[in-house]
């Protein structure tokens, strides 16, 4: 037999840094801030599979906790190390530029206050090798993202606390 160290639970991932860490470092602002128009890219260090029923290290659920005052929209686009025909985005916020295919899965004007969002990646879009997310913010004021969390199930996520107010719908 074997023991495998992981740097992460196998059924848990964070795609932000740890939020103690950014604590112990002084900051209590969210982990990441997009002043519109805006974008990030974060690339995960190595693919994360996402499939229907998620063997250990894979994943099937998306959380995320943002807070976007002054309305505006916000987009995450999950990037496949794979091709596609249709690519995989949420969109966020009253429809602001056309983002072709996007899945909106928050059609008013986004809230003056924390929202956490949990998503079903495989029921959206399938199978993924995710090795990137980019979040883009238009129009209002900055977006900011307290928590970005990939499980294997919705109970996993209950393992990680959310940064950020949360308030708001699952």
């Amino acid at each position: 037999g074997a023991i495998l160290l992981s740097e992460h639970l196998p059924t848990l991932r964070r795609v932000l840094p740890d939020p103690t860490a950014v604590a112990a470092a002084g900051s209590e602002s969210p982990l990441l801030r997009l002043a519109p128009p805006g974008s990030a890219r974060l690339e995960l260090p190595t693919p994360v599979r996402v499939r229907a029923i998620p063997k250990w290290g894979e994943a099937r659920m998306l959380r995320i906790a943002l807070l976007k005052p002054g309305g505006g929209q916000v987009t995450i686009e999950l990037e496949d190390d794979q091709p596609r025909d249709k690519p995989a985005i949420y969109a966020l916020g009253q429809r602001g530029p056309a983002v072709e295919h996007a899945n909106h899965i928050w059609a008013e004007r986004l809230p003056n206050e924390w929202i956490v969002i949990t998503r079903d990646l495989f029921a959206d879009f399938g199978n993924i090798d995710l090795k990137a997310i980019t979040l883009t913010a238009e129009g209002g004021e900055a977006a900011q993202i307290g928590s970005l969390d990939l499980a294997r199930a919705r109970a996993d996520l209950n393992l990680l606390p959310v940064v950020g107010q949360a308030s708001g719908r699952p």
